[in-house]
């Protein structure tokens, strides 16, 4: 499936929670708009080092990783690498936002929206006209 470009903006939510505590104004919240790519097949947000080093998230664990175009079954051990998690990060698409982490990819890498961003938020990759969409029209729709 094709990469389908999408502007995203993504924000420090520990800064954010500085902010609504009194601690900075707001124009300290650090913030990024960012040119990243909706990707069903991948798993969640991907930010590249310069971004995460930007917005100024903290370390928050480490996961390995493997391309997601790899089928199953799983694709050997070799085949996976160890990727830092970082985070919080408040993502936003369109008019819809979630509070999430984020697999930090290297420098230069595209970012990327993934298969559980795009669920939590409702959204819908509309491959013939080349846009996300919300499946819901007012907000997001929740299977619980």
């Amino acid at each position: 499936m094709d990469d389908i470009p999408t502007r995203i903006v993504v924000e420090n939510e520990g800064d954010r929670q500085w902010f609504l505590r009194g601690g900075c104004p707001e124009s300290a919240i650090r913030r990024l708009v960012v040119h990243a790519v909706a990707d069903a097949a991948s798993g969640g947000l991907l930010l590249p080092e310069e971004a995460v080093a930007t917005l100024g998230l903290g370390e928050r664990g480490v996961v390995l990783v493997t391309p997601a175009e790899v089928s199953y079954p799983p694709p050997p051990v070799r085949s996976h690498e160890q990727r830092p998690v970082a985070g919080p990060v408040a993502v936003c698409v369109g008019n819809r936002s979630m509070i999430t982490d984020c697999v930090v990819v290297p420098r230069g890498t595209q970012p990327r929206v993934g298969h559980l961003v795009l669920t939590r938020l409702d959204l819908a990759v509309d491959y013939d006209r080349e846009t996300v969409v919300p499946r819901c029209r007012d907000y997001p729709l929740l299977r619980i």
